[in-house]
């Protein structure tokens, strides 16, 4: 390995400059990427439990504030998200919509059509990093990040 990535110097958790263990700071950046992906497949899960049978039937008196559910705007958004990165194929609708369709004479959106030709854009993180931590040659050094990536990889694969 490299003497000088292995005497790099970051900050600790108290401020104090320590030695930086690279391989346990990539770990904890996979492990971070697969806990988004888990919480964001888990509301996705509960959002399609609750969803209403008839989704023209839900109510078009939403409120933007916070409201009973106490959700607010942020909830708002992150529902948004997970629908547009949602790859189930029947987005009509969605698609639709952010194609400009209608009569407003707008035509497509190229962000989106530029996201979509990605080749990035259909691949599943959840499982990349799940494999790639399931895998680990050597555990982390750090007890409590090895119990994380346990609880993170259980969660992955418990869908």
């Amino acid at each position: 390995a490299d003497p000088q990535l292995q005497s790099l110097r970051v900050p600790g958790p108290d401020g104090a400059m320590v030695v930086a263990n690279l391989a346990d700071r990539v770990l904890a950046v996979v492990l971070a990427a697969l806990e988004f992906e888990n919480g964001r497949a888990r509301r996705s899960l509960e959002a399609a439990k609750k969803a209403p049978v008839d989704s023209d039937a839900s109510d078009d008196n939403d409120d933007d504030d916070d409201g009973a559910g106490g959700k607010g705007r942020q909830a708002d958004l992150l529902d948004y998200w997970d629908l547009l990165d949602d790859d189930d194929d029947d987005d009509e609708e969605l698609e639709e919509l952010l194609a400009g369709g209608g009569d407003s004479g707008v035509g497509g959106d190229s962000f989106f059509d530029l996201e979509r030709s990605d080749p990035f854009h259909n691949i599943d993180l959840r499982q990349h990093a799940a494999e790639y931590l399931s895998k680990l040659q050597q555990p982390p050094s750090d007890q409590a990040l090895s119990s994380k990536i346990a609880t993170a990889l259980h969660a992955a694969t418990s869908r």
